[in-house]
């Protein structure tokens, strides 16, 4: 395994927060329109928890946390919605399994939607200031 120097460390652990922020963040709506019964609401923690899980280790696989300074932004993107997919096909799949009706599918739709647009929106600002 690649062992990681000081600077790479920092920039990864930087990426990691800010990636678990935005993947907090898109997760809100839950909260906002719909009314979480308390008695689900061990099940809603525990999808969204995997969801978050998956994704960043999705991130990961697709070494989207370092800058890349040769890979152009819609190919940056790409990737970034193709680890998010990824991450929303399993846990859509472990609900279905499941048998968690608790998780509207609108939601479902709007928080990939968000985990897209938030994580890959800042890793293209942050690529646009580099420039």
């Amino acid at each position: 395994m690649e062992r990681l120097g000081r600077k790479d460390t920092r920039i990864f652990l930087l990426y990691l927060v800010v990636d678990i922020g935005l993947i907090l963040l898109s997760f809100l709506p839950i909260l906002v329109t719909e009314k979480v019964n308390v008695t689900f609401l061990r099940q809603y923690v525990l999808i969204y928890f995997f969801w978050a899980v998956i994704t960043i280790l999705f991130l990961k696989i697709f070494n989207l946390y370092q800058t890349h300074r040769a890979v152009t932004i819609p190919l940056e993107v790409f990737w970034v919605c193709k680890a998010v997919t990824f991450a929303t096909l399993i846990t859509g799949f472990i609900i279905y399994l499941s048998q968690a009706i608790i998780l509207s599918k609108v939601i479902f739709a709007i928080n990939f939607v968000l985990l897209c647009t938030t994580l890959a929106g800042w890793r293209t600002a942050k690529k646009l200031m580099n420039r």
